[in-house]
């Protein structure tokens, strides 16, 4: 059984429009974020994916941040860019300690009855100090 413990969370949002930019550039840009953390108890430390237990218990500070950049450059075109960031540090199991990187694009026209899009995602995961895995993926 995993206890786990948040001791942090904070939400953070960014807005790229400044006020010195007009009512209509802000409706064509605009970013967000969030950034948590933690800390919590781990009674036995696994790696799920490969089915690897260490049979001990440990302690590991936790976080997870990203942001998400959407431009319209026009009322039909919609473009979206993001990045993630999440791991796990571990006080005495180093080689359980994780970070996966997420990176996503995604655009799509709205042709009124349809619309039509595409998407890329990468993920790179790493355990311990060594690449773990590399995901990607692309769809229409």
């Amino acid at each position: 059984m995993q206890l786990i413990q948040r001791i942090l969370t904070l939400p953070l949002a960014i807005g790229l429009a400044s006020p010195v930019l007009m009512v209509q550039a802000q409706e064509k840009a605009s970013a967000n974020g969030y950034l948590e953390g933690g800390y919590e108890h781990d009674s036995n430390v696994t790696v799920d994916e490969l089915n690897t237990s260490a049979d001990e218990s440990d302690q590991a500070w936790v976080f997870d941040a990203g942001l998400e950049g959407i431009l319209k450059p026009t009322e039909r075109l919609n473009v979206t860019l993001g990045y993630s960031l999440s791991g796990r540090r571990y006080q005495n199991l180093d080689e359980f300690d994780q970070n996966i990187h997420l990176l996503s694009a995604d655009v799509s026209y709205d042709f009124d009855p349809v619309t039509v899009g595409t998407s890329y995602y990468y993920s790179h995961a790493t355990l311990g100090a060594d690449p773990f895995l590399d995901f990607r993926r692309a769809s229409v």
